[in-house]
């Protein structure tokens, strides 16, 4: 047992422990999804979850009037928002294993402070996990093994704040063997699966947010025609920038809402570090009221730029679709719930302060944290109303992934065209 009592021989008996189930899973389910025992996940295979056509939206919709609507958004914006939402999702795990973990290891279990740094990092991928099969499910489909990798690695990159910590290579270890299993099963469970444009439909609009939306693509056409197919495959300014996905519109506001408040953890941590480097080198106290001020005040000054002076084409285009649920305004909320969580939870947990912390700290901290996990509650009302308690609670086994509800009929496609062509907010370019 001496082995278990070391940091590098708990990594190793987990790293095993995890290679040996992740194998038996992957093998005991690959049958049950990879039906025709074929060696590829076919476009019937990956829609196990499909809606009966009374459930679907009529159209994709040029500005959500409903939280289950269909509104579009740019690839650029799918791609590096992914990137950002699930470092939000892995973040709120981890303050919560923060709050949690340390206290009932000393008080109650003196042999749990070896092992609770484990407990955050799965804690932490459970919470990825949800955020696929609920809160964003419509981008996990539209998302190969590979961009899985990127952001799930995003979604682990705030285990840095996790208090109790042992060698950073031993941890790094763990994560990156948790994340190895996780990509190889399912690229052994679904093998080759289709890429985004051979299950959803895909539009584009200029790069002026203002201009119409066309049908640009179908998984049909995209079958028929290999010149599309190889235009779609060119990752290129021009592909990413103009080309828009559609998703329903309670994903989009969950991917603007997570987004920024990742941003806004980022911009907490800069300050509050640079701030209580500065101060501790000249003073070696810090004031607390003072470090929590600069953070509100650089995250109002960043804010104010990024969302209203300065956004960028493919932000102003998601805040289109998303016009009747004030994005801005919850985008700039979201960045201050995250830098706020982050500032107040380093200066709780690190620093040589000058007097004890205000009462009034922590509860600002447990009050945003509260906030910050709303967004596992919104994610999952809104799906469980959208599918239904059954496929909801069935889509919790990875085998059924579920497919967000983004497939949808010819003739869906057909009147959205219509549709948006003949929008009074959308005139021709």
């Amino acid at each position: 047992m001496k082995l278990i009592q070391t940091d590098w021989g708990v990594a190793f008996v987990v790293v095993f422990l995890d290679a040996v189930i992740s194998t038996i899973f992957a093998i005991v389910v690959r049958s049950a999804v990879d039906t025709d025992r074929n060696g590829t996940i076919s476009v019937e295979e990956a829609e196990a979850e499909r809606l009966e056509s009374s459930q679907r939206p009529s159209a994709v919709v040029a500005v959500g009037n409903s939280l289950y609507d269909f509104g579009t958004i740019p690839l650029i914006t799918v791609l590096l928002n992914s990137w950002a939402f699930a470092a939000a999702y892995g973040l709120v795990a981890v303050l919560t294993c923060n709050t949690l973990l340390p206290s009932i290891g000393t008080s109650n279990f003196p042999g749990f402070a070896g092992w609770d740094w484990i407990i955050a990092v799965y804690l932490s991928f459970a919470s990825l996990l949800f955020m696929c099969a609920f809160c964003n499910n419509g981008i996990h489909m539209a998302t190969s093994h590979a961009v899985h990798f990127i952001y799930y690695a995003c979604g682990f990159v705030p285990m840095a704040l996790y208090v109790r910590l042992p060698a950073g290579w031993i941890v790094a270890l763990v994560v990156a063997a948790r994340l190895g299993f996780f990509v190889g099963i399912k690229m052994f469970v679904w093998p080759n699966f289709p890429q985004f444009y051979e299950l959803d439909p895909i539009f584009k609009r200029s790069q002026d947010p203002d201009a119409h939306l066309i049908v640009f693509s179908t998984p049909e056409t995209v079958q028929q025609n290999p010149e599309l197919r190889k235009t779609l495959d060119t990752v290129s300014v021009e592909v990413v920038t103009t080309l828009h996905i559609p998703f329903p519109i309670y994903e989009i506001i969950n991917i603007n809402i997570a987004s920024y408040f990742t941003w806004g953890a980022v911009l907490g941590w800069a300050v509050v570090l640079t701030m209580l480097r500065v101060t501790q080198a000249q003073t070696r106290t810090v004031d607390v009221g003072l470090v929590l001020g600069v953070t509100a005040a650089v995250t109002a000054g960043v804010g104010v730029l990024a969302v209203f002076v300065f956004p960028s084409s493919p932000e102003r285009s998601k805040w289109k679709t998303l016009e009747r649920y004030y994005p801005r305004t919850s985008a700039i909320l979201a960045l201050f719930v995250g830098a706020g969580l982050v500032s107040t939870h380093l200066v709780t947990k690190w620093g040589d302060f000058s007097a004890s912390i205000p009462v009034g700290v922590f509860v600002v901290t447990h009050g945003l944290h509260l906030v910050a996990l709303f967004l596992y509650v919104f994610g999952y009302a809104a799906v469980v109303r959208y599918f239904g308690w059954g496929v909801s609670l069935r889509r919790m086994f990875p085998v059924k992934a579920g497919n967000g509800g983004v497939f949808m009929r010819k003739e869906v496609l057909q009147e959205t065209s219509a549709d948006l062509l003949t929008s009074p907010r959308y005139q021709p370019v």
